[in-house]
């Protein structure tokens, strides 16, 4: 989780939906699309940058981009919720370039998150998580 100013602009965890999984269903891009997209990203610099790339070679529309990282952030916060444990640390020299200006309220994020338990998954709020 990447925090600017107590808003929550970039998040991430393992089995959390990806940008480019994201991308392939929700923008409805396809794979050659998506591969001219990854190609010219390929790897420079942090995943977010994938969305500049993304955006500038007018794949998908700047509203849509931002819906889909939002998405992106919410998947990863609920995966987050449900660890039972973990290591956590805090690096101020952390923050990945190419961070859009997106700054999402930790509060509500963790209020809609705890609301809209995942598929199935065991409810963190009785007894699962945090």
């Amino acid at each position: 989780v990447h925090l600017r100013g107590g808003k929550i602009v970039a998040a991430a965890a393992p089995a959390a939906e990806d940008l480019v999984e994201l991308l392939r269903t929700r923008a409805e891009l396809s794979d050659d699309r998506l591969r001219v997209a990854l190609g010219a990203w390929d790897g420079k610099g942090s995943p977010a940058r994938l969305g500049e790339f993304v955006q500038t070679a007018g794949l998908v529309p700047a509203a849509l981009l931002e819906e889909l990282v939002v998405q992106q952030i919410k998947s990863a916060i609920a995966v987050m919720l449900g660890w039972t444990q973990g290591n956590f640390a805090f690096d101020p020299s952390a923050v990945p370039s190419g961070i859009r200006d997106l700054e999402l309220d930790v509060g509500q994020l963790l209020l809609d998150s705890m609301s809209q338990p995942d598929d199935g998954e065991a409810d963190w709020a009785e007894g699962g998580g945090l």
